[in-house]
């Protein structure tokens, strides 16, 4: 008997290690992805592991299991318990879940005519950002100030997941795979929890998810320091121009909440700020034609009102109007032969739009 339960055991763990997943965790979750256990361990901590999803953590995750999570999320956050107070929305769900998700603005629905959920079907990655972006609004914890991301697939992301798409992995909450979103896959329980998780410390302990090269709270443009920088070779620009203090993400009006780069930038050269004008030039490996569809896309401008494409000086250039600022980005190849193949350069004006200012004429014929 004690060889036999000993076989049966060995057995099981056998199982486990060929599906390639982790038995089952003290903290009551099974089924997870061993790469995924210490995060998951986290939320466990958290309260964000539900019981609908806990013993097969690495299966892919429905609309229902997703709205389930974000609920949970909203709570744990803001430590508000969600009354339900509607019936009736939805023909094909009852859950309460579903319904507190609802009322909190998170998710809308499949088809508002039927007014169906679908609750059973596979949640893409598009809908995950949407729903957790949303769950970010619900808890009133959006950042300020910009936060890029850049996906080559951006043209395949439905219309009202674009800015959460591009919010959620700008901040870094959800990631891409080789400059690409992939907006229609699916996504597995033990991917949504990690979402969540990133999301609850960065709500409650004020992490500061913009691009960092270094792990510390400077910002992707520099040391922090006084001096102008080069994110290329690490040198400080020695120009007559002393620069300006570098920005961080906490600063809503400065530079690195203005001007998106593409993420492998490599600054030459950053023009004096005022807090409203100013101007940086970098290289970079993207073609013209990739930076140029990346500067293209409004959903890099906070309300932008107007995109165009023209060229200065014979060079590819896109002009982009804002509610109160003016966009200016000139791309070159570098005939250098040194550096990166690309040279970007973007200006930005606020002066413009002061009223009765007159608008300088940017494309020929403008």
């Amino acid at each position: 008997m004690i060889m036999q339960r000993k076989l049966a055991i060995l057995l099981l763990v056998l199982v486990f290690l060929l599906m390639g997943v982790a038995p089952v965790q003290a903290g009551g979750y099974q089924g997870a992805s061993p790469w995924a256990v210490p995060e998951l361990d986290k939320a466990l901590e958290y309260g964000l592991i539900t019981d609908r999803i806990r013993n097969q953590m690495n299966a892919p995750i429905t609309r229902e299991e997703f709205a389930e999570i974000a609920v949970k999320l909203y709570e744990k956050g803001t430590g508000d318990v969600v009354e339900v107070s509607s019936t009736g929305v939805f023909t094909d769900t009852s859950n309460p879940e579903i319904i507190k998700a609802y009322e909190l603005g998170i998710v809308s629905g499949t088809d508002e005519v039927r007014r169906l959920f679908s609750p059973h079907n596979l949640i893409t990655r598009e809908q995950v950002a949407a729903m957790m972006y949303r769950t970010i609004q619900a808890m009133g914890a959006l950042k300020e100030g910009y936060a890029g991301a850049v996906f080559m697939d951006s043209d395949e992301i439905s219309p009202y997941a674009q800015e959460a798409v591009h919010y959620m992995c700008g901040w870094q909450l959800i990631f891409g795979s080789d400059y690409r979103f992939h907006p229609k896959e699916t996504c597995t329980r033990e991917m949504a929890v990690l979402i969540a998780v990133r999301v609850y410390e960065s709500v409650l302990d004020s992490r500061d998810y913009s691009y960092d090269d270094n792990g510390d709270d400077s910002s992707y443009y520099g040391n922090g320091d006084d001096s102008s920088f080069d994110g290329g070779n690490n040198d400080y620009d020695p120009g007559d121009d002393p620069g300006y203090q570098m920005p961080t993400s906490e600063l809503p009006d400065d530079m690195s909440a203005m001007i998106p780069l593409l993420p492998d930038a490599q600054i030459a050269y950053v023009d004096e700020w005022d807090g409203g004008d100013g101007s940086v030039t970098y290289g970079t490996n993207y073609s013209v034609s990739d930076a140029m569809k990346f500067y293209r896309d409004p959903h890099l401008y906070s309300q932008c009102k107007k995109v165009e494409e023209g060229d200065l000086g014979g060079l590819p250039a896109i002009s982009v109007e804002t509610n109160g600022l003016h966009y200016i980005i000139i791309i070159a190849e570098n005939d250098s032969g040194e550096g990166p193949p690309t040279v970007v350069r973007v200006s930005v004006y606020w002066h413009m739009y002061i009223e009765g200012a007159p608008e300088i004429p940017l494309f020929p014929g403008s």
